[in-house]
């Protein structure tokens, strides 16, 4: 309340005391706004940095296929259709891609990496794009876009720059496919060899 001294007597402002009871409550409401915000959208990605200044920190959803696939998808393009397919069957949200490469790109340079890597049932199989290029820190990516978790290690398509059934274009010749089991770097990179003409499953990602 704002008390003005007139001559002998007290003399009230009940607007002003009206307009800083208000300002109070905004402030209040203010706060308890930012206390509601969900921790991932205020926290800082587990390692502390960001790729890129401007770059939003992202969980990306990991999953293995629940079917398996020839390699012929028709290109890295094919396998990216397929994952969405999947998801969508699954209702799984968001654009995925396949952790797969061909002659022309790496998996640099496929998939994008800015926050924590979780598989759709919110477990981190890897905290950020470090641990999970470098098969460090890892988690075994062993559920599917079902949510299930597979109860044997399986063989997901994963090639390599030189092994990639004719750019994942044919089921002629013999490929390295990846276990989807381990927490290390085979589990983007080649592991088991896989012929073409077989049909492992497809490890996606979000982006």
């Amino acid at each position: 309340m704002i008390t003005v001294l007139a001559g002998c007597g007290e003399v009230t402002n009940p607007q002003a005391d009206a307009s800083a009871s208000a300002a109070d409550a905004q402030q209040a409401n203010t706060t308890a706004d930012a206390a509601d915000v969900a921790p991932d959208a205020m926290a800082p990605p587990p390692d502390g940095r960001l790729p890129d200044p401007d770059a939003q920190w992202i969980p990306h959803t990991v999953f293995v296929t629940s079917r398996v696939f020839g390699a012929n998808f028709g290109g890295v393009t094919g396998a990216d259709a397929a994952c969405n397919a999947m998801a969508e069957v699954a209702g799984v949200t968001g654009t995925f891609k396949a952790i797969l490469v061909d002659t022309n790109q790496t998996l640099q340079d496929r998939i994008e990496i800015t926050g924590p890597v979780r598989n759709v049932n919110g477990d981190t199989i890897a905290a950020n794009a470090t641990d999970f290029f470098a098969g460090t820190n890892l988690s075994p990516n062993n559920v599917a876009d079902t949510g299930e978790a597979f109860e044997e290690p399986v063989v997901a398509w994963i090639g390599a720059s030189n092994v990639n059934c004719n750019d994942w274009s044919t089921s002629v010749f013999e490929v390295n496919g990846g276990l989807t089991s381990p927490t290390n770097t085979t589990w983007t990179k080649l592991d088991a060899n896989t012929a073409c003409s077989a049909s492992p499953h497809l490890q996606c990602i979000s982006q």
